[in-house]
């Protein structure tokens, strides 16, 4: 198939839109720039509960002494042994 400007120029004679020049455009003062450039990556989100939901019920285990709440660089039995 063959795509010529001819059919775009009659589809879409009435629909031209007239766009300014730069020379053309004033400062009217209204215009601000944004107050906070947008970060990097992904924007993080916090997610909020429903009401019956729970919270995560994965929690760090010690490897050294199997308690739950730390892990086995922070244990300070594990640091007694060595």
């Amino acid at each position: 198939m063959v795509y010529t400007v001819a059919p775009y120029a009659i589809a879409f004679r009435d629909r031209v839109v007239h766009l300014p020049l730069d020379q053309e455009l004033k400062a009217d003062g209204i215009t601000l720039s944004p107050a906070l450039a947008a970060k990097r990556g992904r924007p993080k989100t916090k997610r909020f509960r429903s009401i019956g939901e729970e919270g995560s019920a994965s929690r760090y285990r010690c490897g050294g002494c199997g308690e739950q709440g730390h892990n086995k660089l922070t244990c300070k039995r594990c640091k007694i042994g060595n």
